[in-house]
């Protein structure tokens, strides 16, 4: 009996969020999905090697905005190997990203210390209602 595939899913996805870096004067913001599985509450913190990767990834997305080359919409899949070409729906992609790590994503050019909360995250903490 022949298998089939299982099909391939991106390393992350990346929405970008526009609105919230002209709220925020940030040079980057926006959700990040990683092909890591939700971790259970005992492990909370992400390995040494998650950890790098979603350094590197949040660097290159980082880099990409500040260069100009990532559009203020972007929808970025980013696969494992140059070569990868699955293509998934709506509904099985957002199933996928049900069961994968999500971070939201604010890169502020300021440097001082100071934590800001925009409308989204707000949103996301629960401390208000509506988006």
């Amino acid at each position: 009996m022949i298998e089939k595939e299982q099909p391939a899913f991106p390393l992350f996805v990346f929405v970008r969020c526009h609105d919230i870096e002209l709220e925020g004067g940030l040079i980057l913001a926006g959700n990040l999905v990683l092909d890591i599985p939700r971790p259970s509450s005992l492990q909370l913190a992400p390995t040494a090697d998650q950890a790098q990767l979603i350094q590197e990834i949040v660097g290159q997305l980082s880099a990409m905005a500040r260069a100009g080359q990532m559009p203020d919409d972007a929808f970025i899949l980013g696969w494992p190997h140059a070569s990868a070409a699955d293509v998934h729906d709506d509904a099985t992609l957002a199933a996928w990203a049900e069961e994968r790590v999500k971070i939201s994503i604010r890169i502020d050019p300021r440097d001082d210390g100071m934590v800001r909360i925009d409308s989204d995250l707000a949103w996301q903490l629960g401390l208000v209602q509506e988006r």
